[in-house]
């Protein structure tokens, strides 16, 4: 029996079980107050969904600056955050950049 199928059989035992709901759960993001509304939908939706909605970002802007000229651009975390998990304290001016990177990404 290769890898798939053990992991296939052992998924479909959790759920039989009861177990595999328990870990589908996502944890509820530690910001309560948001300034830009991308990013409180996703947290509404749970914390991973917020994980991927700040890294798809993170990709479409550098991306984008990339399309631009700027053919080493990389959009980096500590560009609009003093720190990272788990809170991610943004800098002063994070909003201000990160609605000009929407912008700059028609969204």
């Amino acid at each position: 029996m290769n890898g798939r199928y053990k992991s296939k059989l052992v998924g479909m035992m959790l759920l039989a079980w009861g177990i595999a709901p328990v870990f589908a759960e996502e944890p509820p993001c530690t910001r309560t107050e948001f300034q830009i509304p991308h990013y409180q939908k996703a947290c509404e939706q749970g914390q991973k969904s917020a994980l991927r909605e700040a890294l798809r970002f993170v990709k479409d802007v550098t991306k984008a600056r990339r399309a631009a000229g700027e053919k080493n651009y990389r959009l980096a975390c500590d560009e609009c955050h003093t720190t990272r998990a788990p809170d991610y304290q943004t800098k002063p001016d994070a909003v201000e950049r990160a609605n000009e990177f929407y912008r700059l990404l028609g969204r």
